[in-house]
């Protein structure tokens, strides 16, 4: 039921992520690391996958490469977590990282790379609303999250 939930709030990210194409921030994105920071690693890779591949059905000429890299962003971010404090300033460089990991993958899988405006604005839109996610997110799934 919980993984349930959490791929309705990836589709409702996803349905939003796409209205707002091609320079709006990573939501599917945020989302993954959100639930990374919180969730086991199976949770976070599944999650990951299952998001790669409704964006991968929307450019169906590079069928796999997102699904590949969420999963990996997920199961990255949801295994070097535990290694590191817990801080709010972590979302971010998780972020960070996540979005130079996503377009690194997403070009050596041969998915290429959106015009640099676009990738510029989106991941300072994506890096800005990193916090704010996480704080949502923290309090739609607030019980399951205090007692793990």
């Amino acid at each position: 039921m919980h993984f349930l939930r959490a791929l309705l709030l990836v589709y409702a990210a996803f349905v939003v992520q796409a209205g707002l194409f091609p320079a709006g921030p990573d939501l599917v994105l945020l989302c993954i690391v959100v639930f990374a920071l919180h969730e086991r690693r199976l949770f976070a890779t599944a999650l990951g996958a299952v998001a790669g591949l409704l964006l991968d059905l929307t450019a169906p000429f590079s069928l796999g490469a997102n699904a590949l890299t969420l999963a990996a962003i997920g199961y990255l971010a949801a295994s070097v977590h535990p290694m590191f404090y817990r801080a709010r300033w972590y979302v971010l460089v998780l972020a960070v990282v996540s979005l130079a990991l996503r377009h690194l993958l997403r070009l050596l899988t041969g998915a290429g790379l959106p015009p640099l405006p676009v990738v510029l604005s989106s991941g300072l839109l994506t890096v800005a609303l990193s916090l704010p996610a996480e704080l949502l997110l923290a309090r739609l799934f607030s019980r399951r999250w205090q007692t793990s």
